[in-house]
């Protein structure tokens, strides 16, 4: 498994995506807010920000799945299978609704 690949069972298999994107944009749009006018971001760029920040979550997570020697190099379905028995899935959403950015 990859990190798109991570990117997209996450997105399928549980609300986190959109739980963390909804506080993301918030804490974006605040921040934004605190900009002097003239340099404000466009919605857009709030939104890439967004997507980035959501990208970096799934990277870091993906790196400390890989270095499991259970899947280490293994095809996609042991990884499922792992995220499944380890409910790391639910975990993983638990977290992102507790999530708070400063």
């Amino acid at each position: 498994m990859n990190t798109d690949e991570l990117n997209q069972y996450l997105k399928s298999n549980s609300s986190a995506y959109n739980i963390f994107i909804e506080k993301a944009l918030d804490d974006q749009k605040a921040r934004n807010e605190r900009r002097p006018v003239a340099k404000r971001w466009d919605i857009g760029k709030i939104e890439r920000k967004a997507e980035k920040m959501w990208t970096d979550v799934v990277t870091s997570l993906y790196d400390k799945l890989r270095m499991e020697s259970s899947i280490k190099g293994k095809e996609p379905i042991y990884w499922v299978k792992f995220i499944a028995d380890k409910e790391i899935l639910d975990n993983f959403e638990n977290s992102m609704a507790e999530l708070e950015f400063e």
